[in-house]
């Protein structure tokens, strides 16, 4: 919003607004999985994006018998595998009338001039929200075709179990059962958020104590903070309430940034983008789930970001094309979890 825009009568004698400095542009702690992505230091090639991810061989007793000849070999890659994934370009159009060069606008301004860096400002933060739901979303990838965009696979798929197709994740690499909770928000607890560390811990992919961004909705992020709230009653203690208080200011918190586990520590930070209905998701999912991420094992991968360039003016007036062209990486999907949580 503007806030309160008061006419008056100018010197003049004409009629005009009492303009603010600028106007405020509404932007939720906006892109905070685009903000802490690492980005990859070698572009991609071509449309489609591969690197390859090993793991290490397991303990052997290979204590050997004096004088014996060299036995089993091999070359190292039984665990080899390729991942892949499709380039994206995202692009919005930034655009200022013929007519609105001569309108003076609140908090903009009357020159096509400083509508178009207002219009360029705007479609900045709308391309990078279009890449943060995309980053966030469990949408598979999509080759192009003439008709078809080329679409990168989201974050959340490279954290599914049973994949195949073109995109998977290599079965050796996929993520465990374990690290995946499917139950409702009202049954995740302190036991359940355990769960998940401990069963990536025991995937082998991490050590203990690893920390990770716990990208979540509003709902999960109000769950976790209610855990310390309420204790029911049994029948060795009563029903009782904890709050944080600071009783020479009068404040009461309920806030909880970070859970600390046996496997590792989580801190959570609200994402307004996760499984985002747009981009095949739901409200539902939206609101109550979180992706458990090593922030360490992602790359996103830019061929151009944030580009900018003159487009023909046919007669509706200037325009300009804001846009990017980007993958996304995961560097080993064990290393992460999902609470995916439809209710």
């Amino acid at each position: 919003m503007a806030g309160l825009i008061v006419t008056q009568v100018a010197a003049s004698g004409g009629m005009q607004r009492t303009l603010m400095d600028r106007v405020t542009l509404v932007t939720q702690k906006t892109t905070p999985f685009l903000a802490m992505l690492p980005k990859g230091t070698q572009n991609a090639r071509g449309l489609q994006d591969e690197w390859p991810l090993d793991d290490e061989d397991d303990a052997q007793d290979s204590a050997q018998v004096d004088a014996a000849d060299a036995g089993n070999s091999s070359s190292g890659q039984e665990k080899y595998g390729i991942m892949t994934n499709r380039v994206q370009w995202n692009r919005r159009v930034a655009e200022v009338s013929t007519l609105s060069g001569f309108q003076n606008q609140a908090g903009i301004g009357t020159s096509a001039k400083e509508k178009m860096a207002y219009a360029i400002a705007k479609k900045l933060k709308g391309l990078a929200k279009d890449i943060e739901a995309t980053l966030s979303s469990e949408r598979e990838a999509v080759a192009g075709a003439v008709d078809t965009a080329n679409k990168t696979r989201g974050a959340a798929k490279f954290l599914t179990t049973g994949q195949s197709g073109a995109f998977a994740v290599p079965t050796q690499f996929q993520i465990g059962s374990g690290q995946i909770y499917s139950g409702t928000l009202a049954a995740f607890d302190e036991v359940a958020f355990n769960g998940l560390l401990k069963a990536t811990w025991d995937s082998g992919a991490v050590e203990a104590q690893q920390e990770y961004v716990g990208l979540c909705g509003s709902a999960f992020k109000a769950r976790i903070t209610s855990l310390t709230a309420y204790a029911s009653g049994t029948n060795t203690y009563a029903t009782s309430r904890h709050y944080n208080a600071d009783l020479k200011s009068k404040i009461i918190w309920s806030t909880i940034d970070e859970f600390r586990g046996d496997f590792g520590n989580v801190a959570l930070i609200p994402s307004r983008w996760l499984y985002h209905p747009t981009f095949g998701g739901s409200t539902a999912l939206n609101s109550n789930s979180c992706l458990g991420l090593r922030i360490d094992k992602w790359q996103m991968v830019p061929l151009e970001m944030n580009s900018y360039m003159d487009l023909p003016n046919n007669g509706g007036g200037e325009r300009k094309q804001i846009s990017s062209v980007w993958t996304l990486r995961c560097l080993n999907p064990k290393a992460n979890w999902v609470a995916r949580i439809a209710s």
